[in-house]
């Protein structure tokens, strides 16, 4: 679970925070912790996928960026072809 800025490289701290997502059985943890453990989860899971989203959007902006820029290109490279062949 590495983010963007890692490379996506897993280090420990993510993995710790991976498997503390992972479902504990009730019979180990006291009556009085089980509301809390189950909110902090789907704050995580919340977090998760706001972090998911921009990323996405992110990648949408970059993808739309790079089909301008070669719609551009293949404009200017017709041009040139168009050019050598007159």
């Amino acid at each position: 679970m590495g983010n963007a800025s890692d490379g996506g490289n897993c280090d420990h701290a993510d993995w710790a925070d991976a498997h503390l997502l992972e479902p504990v059985p009730a019979r180990r943890l006291p009556a009085r912790w089980s509301r809390s453990v189950h909110l902090i989860a789907e704050d995580r899971n919340e977090l998760r996928i706001v972090e998911l989203e921009l990323r996405y959007m992110q990648q949408q902006e970059l993808l739309q960026e790079l089909s301008e820029v070669l719609y551009e290109q293949q404009r200017e490279l017709s041009a040139l072809r168009a050019e050598v062949e007159a």
